[in-house]
C-alpha cells in the first residue's frame, strides 16, 4: 500500500517541524515550518511566525499575540518538501545556540512531526537527518549511515502504518466497518414484530433517507462554501429519528439496535462535516465575502475541526469502539481524500423498504469481518449547529 503512496502519502497532507524560539528578538515568540499539499498533488512550504505587540485598550497597554504564515518554497515533491523541514531543524538544533524548543514536543505533535509522520509514510532519516524512503520493508537503503535509535523508532512506526493499513484498505473503510456493523446487527424481525405502528417506523426511516441525501449534498457542494445547512438539516433529521424512538421505548418495545444504528449515522455526519473543514483549510478554499482575513478563518476553521473531532472521539468510545478504532477514524478526517458517506446507511433503508410487508424475514446486508466490538447505546441529543 505504502509504495503506491511514495508522493502522496497514505494518512494526511500536512505535517511540521518543532517550533523554536530566537531568545534575542523579545517581540518574537516562536516559528516554525510546516507543509501541506496542493490540489494538483505537489507541497509548499510554510513558515509561521508568532509575535507578540503592544495594543492599547481602554484598560490601559497589553501584549497581544499574532501569527502568521508564509509560503516559502511551492510546488515542491513530498520528499523534496520534507528535506526543506529536515534541514531547516537540522540547523536549528546543530548550529544556532540562539534558539530553544518551544511549544509542543515531537511526542505532542505525535504524527503532526515530520519525522514520525514521514516514517508512518515508509521514509527513515539517515544521521545528517535527510528522508530516505524504503517503503513497507524494515531493510535499511544502502549506502547510507543510520543511527540505531532512529532505525528502531522508524521500524515502531512502520509497524503502526501497517496496522492502521490492514484496517484502511482503501479510503474510508473504517467507515464502512462501522456502520456495516450497525447494519448487520439490527434485529429487524424481532423489532418490527414488536412495533405495530408501522407508519412512525416509515417516518423512522425517511428521515435516514433524508440524511443520505442530505450528507451527499453536501460531499458534492462543500467547496462552494457555506453548505453547513445540510449538516444542520441531517442533525434535525436525527433529532426526529431520536424522537420516534423514545416513543416507541416508551410503549416498551426494545430500540437499543436501532438506537445504536442512529448513533453511528451521526457519528458519520460529524466525520464527513471535520473532513470537509479539514480539505478547506488545507486547500485554501476560504470566503472573500467574509470579513475575517483569510488566516482568522483558517484558524476559526481548525478550532472548528478539533471541536468536531473530539465529539467524535467521545461519541466513539461511548459505543465501544477501542483505541486502534478510534485512531483510524481521526486519521480519515485528515487523509484529505474527498469524504464518502457510507453505503450500507441507504443499504438498510433499501432492505426495509423491500421487506417490511412481510415483517419477517428481512435480508440483512452482507458485510465483511468487522475490528469492532459495539455496545448498543442511547442516541445523544444532536447539539445546536455551530457557526461554520
Amino acid at each position: 500500500m505504502l509504495n503506491s503512496k511514495k508522493n502522496n502519502p497514505t494518512y494526511g497532507s500536512y505535517c511540521r517541524s518543532l517550533a523554536f524560539n530566537d531568545v534575542r528578538d523579545l517581540d518574537s515568540l516562536s516559528e516554525f515550518l510546516e507543509i501541506y499539499q496542493n490540489m494538483n498533488g505537489s507541497w509548499n512550504v510554510a513558515k509561521v511566525l508568532t509575535t507578540q505587540s503592544p495594543t492599547r485598550s481602554l484598560t490601559g497597554i497589553f501584549m497581544k499575540r499574532k501569527s502568521k504564515s508564509t509560503d516559502i518554497h511551492t510546488e515542491l515533491s513530498f520528499k523534496d518538501a520534507l528535506s526543506k523541514l529536515a534541514e531547516y531543524e537540522y540547523e536549528i538544533k546543530l548550529e544556532n545556540t540562539n534558539f530553544e524548543i518551544v511549544e509542543q514536543s515531537a511526542q505532542d505533535l505525535n504524527f503532526d512531526y515530520y519525522i514520525k509522520f514521514a516514517e508512518r509514510e515508509g521514509y527513515i532519516f539517515d544521521t545528517e537527518n535527510n528522508p530516505v524512503y524504503r517503503g513497507e520493508s524494515k531493510n535499511l537503503p544502502t549506502g547510507t549511515d543510520f543511527f540505531d535509535e532512529d532505525i528502531e523508532r522508524a521500524n515502531n512506526t512502520l509497524l503502526e502504518s501497517k496496522e492502521l493499513a490492514n484496517v484502511i484498505d482503501s479510503k474510508y473503510d473504517i467507515l464502512k466497518d462501522i456502520f456495516n456493523a450497525s447494519a448487520n446487527g439490527l434485529n429487524f424481525e424481532e423489532s418490527i414484530n414488536q412495533m405495530s405502528e408501522m407508519f412512525e417506523l416509515d417516518k423512522f426511516f425517511d428521515h435516514i433517507e433524508n440524511i443520505d441525501s442530505l450528507m451527499k449534498n453536501y460531499i458534492s457542494e462543500y467547496k462552494q462554501l457555506g453548505k453547513g445547512g445540510y449538516i444542520q438539516d441531517a442533525e434535525e433529521d436525527i433529532a426526529g429519528a431520536s424522537a420516534i424512538l423514545t416513543g416507541f421505548a416508551a410503549q416498551g418495545m426494545d430500540t437499543s439496535d436501532f438506537e445504536l444504528f442512529l448513533e453511528q449515522c451521526y457519528i458519520s455526519c460529524l466525520t464527513i462535516h471535520a473532513t470537509g473543514m479539514f480539505n478547506l483549510n488545507n486547500q485554501k478554499i476560504f470566503d472573500n465575502d467574509r470579513p475575517e482575513t483569510e488566516e482568522e478563518q483558517f484558524n476559526e476553521n481548525i478550532d472548528f475541526i478539533k471541536a468536531r473531532t473530539t465529539e467524535i472521539v467521545e461519541r466513539f468510545k461511548d459505543i465501544g469502539a477501542d483505541t486502534k478504532s478510534i485512531e483510524v477514524l481521526k486519521a480519515t478526517i485528515v487523509d484529505c481524500q474527498e469524504p464518502v458517506f457510507p453505503q450500507s446507511i441507504i443499504d438498510v433503508v433499501n432492505n426495509y423498504k423491500a421487506s417490511k410487508t412481510s415483517f419477517i424475514n428481512i435480508p440483512k446486508p452482507i458485510v465483511h469481518e468487522v475490528p469492532l466490538q459495539m455496545k448498543k447505546k442511547q442516541i445523544k441529543t444532536p447539539p445546536k449547529h455551530p457557526k461554520s
